[in-house]
């Protein structure tokens, strides 16, 4: 499947949540790690979410049996 059939937005997706991570981190040059830790998560987790969900819609049918898509 080419990029444009599938997840073509993630690309742009990516490079807003980095982007903004990066002006977090501008914004905060003595972060811990564990601060650096939950800044990542919550700029990429919005992200992640949307991933996985085209992934699973892209299921037959919408069947998804345990964590499996079935072959």
């Amino acid at each position: 499947m080419s990029e444009e059939e599938f997840g073509g937005d993630w690309s742009a997706a990516l490079g807003e949540a980095g982007g903004g991570l990066a002006q977090w981190r501008r914004e905060h040059p003595w972060a811990t790690f564990e601060e650096l830790e939950e800044a990542r998560d919550r700029y990429l987790q919005p992200v992640l979410t949307k991933m996985t969900g085209e992934l699973a819609a892209e299921c037959p049918a919408g069947v998804v049996t345990g964590l499996r898509c079935p072959s």
